[in-house]
C-alpha cells in the first residue's frame, strides 16, 4: 500500500506543479522532446506512450496523461517533466527514474516446502524489472498454494535488499505455520443417502487415526474440486439426473485451529430408464447393438453405464471399419413417471481406410521389421482390434523402450494415417558377471547377445554359465521372417554338464526350429532335436535304482510339435490375455536314437486386470509321458515338481515319489497350478503374492491319486534391461518331515508364465 500511495502523491504533485507553472505555456508550440534517466528502457518505447508531439501546441492536460501513461508501463518509480522556453517554442523533457532490476530471488523461512517447488509457483525471474504489483500478485499466489497444501495459517511478505545502484535482491519472507487439520466435513441437502455413504466417495476427509499413513485430513483445493465431480458422478450414476452440487464453503475456527468444509447439494428426483431405442443403424443390426448394452429398461439410470455402452458400440463399429461413427444419446424425461426414455442415434458414416503408415524414431531397426508386425496395411479397411494387435506385436518385439501408435484422422476423406513412434533400446549385450541361484548356488556367467542383428530382427546369442553344480554353453540363432514370410527358423547348439545329488548328467546336442502362424494369435511350431546324454553315477551305493539303470551313454532323436495361442498384451509384463500351448514330443522309432518315449504337455496361463494396476494371473500345467516298445521312460525325461517354476517353498525337484534313500525319482504324470496377485511397488518394481500346488504321479497311478502339495508366499519383480529379475520366498503349506525345510528363497532371471 505504501508504494501505491507514494505514486499517487507524486502524480498529484506533478499535476499541481503543472497547473501553476504551465498555465502560461498553453498554446505555445512544442519544439523538442527529450527523455532523461532511462538506461534499460528504450527511448522510443517511452515516446510511443505519450500524446505530446513536436510541432503541436503545448497542453498541460496532455502532459498529465503522459505521466500516467509512462507510469503504466510499470518500469518507473518516479517521473518528472521539465518545460523550458527555447527559440521558436518549448522544450519538454521527461525525467524518469527506473525501477531496479531483480538480480536474485530468494525464499526465507520455508521448511516444509522446498525452494525449488516455490520457484515453480512464481512468474518472476532474475533479470526482470521490479514491479510491485506483480510481486504482490505472486505473494497472493504463494499464499494460495500454501493453503492448498494445508498450511492455512501461512503468512508471506516481501522485502528488497540493494545489491548495486540499479540491482536488488527480492526476498519472500515466509512464516509457514503448522498444517491446519480438517475437523469436520458436512454434506447438506442429502435425503436419499446418508452422510456416511456420501463421504466414502470423497477423498477430502477429516483428520483420523491413520491419516499419518494416508496423508488425509488436510485441505487441498484441487482434491476438493475433484470431490465435487466425484459426488456429482455418484448421484448421476444412481439416477439423480437433476442433482446440483454447490460451491464448498470453507470456514476456519481459530480456537480449535481447524477447518470445517460444508458441501451443499440438491438431489432432485431419482429416475429409471424407460424405453430404449436404436436409430440410424444400417450396417450393424439392432440385435447386435443391443448385445453391447449393459443398461436395461426399468433399471435406475446410470450415466457411467451409458458411457460404457456408447464406447462399446463405437468399438463394435470400429472393428467393422466404421471409425467415424458417431453415437448421440438422447434422453426424453417423463417427470410424472420418474423415467427417462433413451434413444441412441447412430450416424454410421462410411468405411474408413488406412492411408499411410509412418514410422518415426527407428535408427537401427529397419522399417520392414516394424511394418511386417502390422495387422493392417496401407489401403486396408481400418479395424480397431487389428490396430491394437499391431501395437502389441511391435511392443513384443522387445526392441523398443517406448512404442506409441497415434491415429491421425481425415474424416472428410474417410481415411486415417497411422503414426508409429518408437524409442529404441539397446538390443546388443555383452556381459560378464556372477550371481546366486537357489538351485545352483554361486553362478558365473558370460553372454554375447544381439536381439536385433543388423536391424533385421534376427536373434543371435552365445552364452556360458558355470557354477559349482552346472556348466552350460549355448549358441543359438533365430530368423523370425524367413524368405520375408512369417516363417521363423532357427537352431541351437548346446553342452550341459549338471551335477545332481547322486549322479552327473552330461548333455550335448542341438535342434532345428520352424514356426508359422496358423490363425490370429496362434502359431504352429516344430522342433527336431538330437541329443547325446551320459549319466555317471558317483557312488552306486547312494544312487537310486532308476539312476543306476540309466547309467551310461544314450541318445535322443525326437520331433516336437506344438500349437500355441498367445494373446497377452505384453510378454514381459502381461496384464491381460493368455498363453495356451499344447505340445507333443515323439522320440525314437524311425527317428533313431536309443531313447524311446512320447511326451504330451498342456499348459495355460491367463492374466486379468482386477483393479487399477492389480493383476490376477492363473496358470495350469498337465503332462503325460511314457516309454514304448518295452523301453522305459528315461529318468531324465520324467517330470519333477518343486522349486522356482513349479511349486515354490519346496526344494528343487523334492515333491513326488522317492526311493528308499529319500531321493526323488520323478513321475510320468504332472499337475501344477499357480495363482499370482501382481501389484506395483515403485516404477520398475512390482510385488507378487502367490499360491502354488502340484505333484507328480508314477506309472500305475492315476492323476490326483496323491494329494497336491501346496506352497504360498511373497515375491518381487525387478524389470531391468536384461530381463525381469524374480525373487520369491515361499513357505510349505502341508508340511511333511521328508520336505526337510519349511520355506525356500528362489531367485532367477526371466519370465514365468
Amino acid at each position: 500500500m505504501r508504494v501505491q500511495t507514494t505514486v499517487v502523491f507524486r502524480l498529484l504533485l506533478c499535476v499541481a506543479a503543472g497547473l501553476i507553472l504551465g498555465a502560461g505555456w498553453e498554446g505555445l508550440a512544442v519544439k523538442e522532446i527529450n527523455i532523461q534517466g532511462n538506461r534499460k528502457i528504450e527511448r522510443q518505447a517511452i515516446l510511443h506512450k505519450i500524446q505530446t508531439k513536436i510541432g503541436q501546441p503545448f497542453s498541460q492536460g496532455k502532459i498529465d496523461q503522459d505521466i500516467k501513461a509512462i507510469y503504466a508501463i510499470g518500469y518507473f518509480e518516479n517521473i518528472k517533466v521539465d518545460v523550458k522556453e527555447v527559440e521558436g517554442g518549448l522544450s519538454v523533457t521527461y525525467i524518469v527514474t527506473e525501477r531496479p532490476l531483480i538480480k536474485k530471488i530468494t525464499f526465507s523461512g520455508n521448511k516444509k516446502i522446498k525452494t525449488e517447488t516455490l520457484q515453480e509457483k512464481i512468474d518472476l525471474t532474475s533479470g526482470s524489472i521490479l514491479n510491485p504489483y506483480l510481486v504482490k500478485k505472486n505473494v497472493q499466489g504463494l499464499t494460495q498454494f500454501y493453503r492448498d497444501e494445508g498450511y492455512y495459517l501461512v503468512q508471506i511478505s516481501y522485502r528488497t535488499e540493494k545489491i548495486s545502484e540499479d540491482q536488488i535482491e527480492l526476498i519472500f519472507d515466509i512464516q509457514e505455520g503448522k498444517k491446519v487439520k480438517i475437523r469436520q466435513v458436512i454434506i447438506e441437502g442429502n435425503r436419499s443417502y446418508s452422510e456416511k455413504e456420501l463421504k466414502k466417495v470423497l477423498k477430502t476427509k477429516k483428520r483420523g487415526l491413520f491419516s499419518f499413513i494416508t496423508s488425509s485430513g488436510y485441505l487441498k483445493k484441487d482434491v476438493l474440486s475433484q470431490d465435487i465431480d466425484r459426488l456429482e458422478d455418484f448421484y448421476l450414476n444412481h439416477g439423480f439426473i437433476h442433482v446440483a452440487i454447490g460451491e464448498p464453503k470453507v470456514s476456519f475456527d481459530p480456537q480449535k485451529q481447524g477447518l470445517t468444509i460444508t458441501i451443499p447439494l440438491s438431489e432432485g428426483d431419482q429416475y429409471r430408464i424407460g424405453k430404449i431405442r436404436i436409430e440410424g443403424n444400417k450396417v450393424i443390426s439392432t440385435s447386435q447393438i443391443y448385445l453391447q448394452l449393459r443398461i436395461r429398461e426399468g433399471e435406475i439410470f446410470n450415466r457411467a453405464k451409458l458411457r460404457q455402452d456408447v464406447s462399446a458400440i463405437q468399438d463394435l463399429y470400429a472393428n467393422q471399419g466404421y471409425l467415424f461413427t458417431h453415437i448421440l444419446p438422447m434422453t426424453n424425461e417423463i417427470p410424472e413417471e420418474k423415467k427417462v426414455d433413451l434413444t441412441l442415434k447412430i450416424e454410421e458414416g462410411g468405411l474408413t481406410y488406412v492411408n499411410r503408415i509412418k514410422i518415426l524414431g527407428n535408427v537401427k531397426t529397419r522399417d520392414k521389421v516394424i511394418r511386417r508386425e502390422m495387422e493392417v496395411q496401407e489401403g486396408d479397411i481400418f479395424r480397431s482390434h487389428k490396430v491394437r494387435q499391431s501395437y502389441n506385436n511391435i511392443n513384443n518385439l522387445g526392441f523398443f523402450e517406448e512404442v506409441n501408435l497415434d491415429i491421425q484422422p481425415e474424416p472428410e476423406k474417410n481415411k486415417v494415417d497411422l503414426l508409429i513412434k518408437v524409442k529404441e533400446r539397446m538390443t546388443g549385450q555383452m556381459s560378464i558377471g556372477g550371481g546366486y541361484s537357489s538351485v545352483d548356488n554361486f553362478v558365473g556367467t558370460a553372454e554375447i547377445k544381439q536381439g536385433n542383428l543388423f536391424g533385421l530382427g534376427e536373434q543371435l546369442f552365445l552364452s556360458a554359465e558355470i557354477s559349482s553344480r552346472r556348466s552350460t554353453y549355448d549358441l543359438g540363432f533365430t530368423e523370425p521372417w524367413l524368405f520375408d514370410i512369417p516363417l521363423s527358423a532357427g537352431f541351437d547348439i548346446y553342452y550341459v554338464d549338471k551335477e545332481f545329488d547322486t549322479f552327473t548328467k552330461t548333455s550335448r546336442g542341438g535342434d532345428l526350429r520352424l514356426g508359422y502362424p496358423v490363425a490370429e494369435y496362434s502359431r504352429l511350431s516344430g522342433t527336431y532335436l538330437y541329443e547325446k546324454v551320459n549319466i555317471k553315477v558317483e557312488d552306486p551305493n547312494s544312487a537310486s535304482y532308476d539312476i543306476r539303470e540309466a547309467e551310461g551313454k544314450s541318445s535322443t532323436s525326437s520331433l516336437r510339435l506344438s500349437l500355441a495361442r498367445d494373446s497377452r498384451d505384453n510378454r514381459i509384463k502381461p496384464t491381460s490375455g493368455s498363453l495356451n500351448r499344447i505340445s507333443f514330443q515323439f522320440a525314437g522309432g524311425f527317428l533313431g536314437g536309443s531313447n524311446y518315449f512320447t511326451k504330451t504337455i498342456l499348459e495355460s496361463g491367463w492374466h486379468f486386470p482386477i483393479w487399477k494396476q492389480l493383476v490376477l494371473s492363473l496358470h495350469g500345467k498337465i503332462g503325460y509321458a511314457a516309454g514304448y516298445e518295452s523301453r522305459p521312460l528315461p529318468v531324465f525325461e520324467r517330470f519333477y515338481v518343486g522349486g522356482l517354476d513349479t511349486v515354490r517353498g519346496y526344494r528343487d525337484r523334492s515333491i513326488g515319489p522317492k526311493d528308499e534313500r529319500g531321493d526323488p525319482v520323478g513321475g510320468n504324470k504332472l499337475v501344477v497350478t499357480n495363482v499370482e496377485f501382481n501389484f506395483p511397488i515403485y516404477d520398475i518394481i512390482r510385488g507378487v503374492i502367490f499360491w502354488d500346488a502340484g505333484n507328480v504321479f508314477v506309472e500305475g497311478e492315476e492323476f490326483f491319486d496323491q494329494p497336491l502339495r501346496m506352497g504360498a508366499g511373497l515375491g518381487v519383480r525387478f524389470f531391468t534391461p536384461i530381463g525381469p529379475l524374480r525373487l520369491d520366498w515361499g513357505r510349505v503349506i502341508n508340511y511333511r518331515p521328508e520336505d526337510r525345510s519349511r520355506s525356500q528363497i528362489h531367485f532367477a532371471i526371466g519370465t514365468y508364465f
